[in-house]
């Protein structure tokens, strides 16, 4: 139902994806982890590397580090 109202009303809709590109990534270097499995302790595990060697990086990571 809420997309047919969307669809109905033309109202404008995006995607999560988009908007942490357009919002977050864009303009900035950034590393990103894809796979079957590990991508939540992959991850933690670079953002804390990186932080500890003073990198000050920002994350995002979609489950509990």
């Amino acid at each position: 139902p809420e997309l047919e109202h969307v669809l109905n009303h033309k109202l404008h809709y995006t995607s999560m994806a988009a908007v942490v590109k357009d919002n977050f990534i864009r303009g900035h270097h950034s590393i990103v982890v894809a796979g079957t499995h590990g991508k939540t302790t992959t991850t933690s595990l670079m953002a804390s590397a990186l932080e500890r060697a003073g990198a000050n990086p920002s994350f995002l990571i979609g489950a509990v580090a």
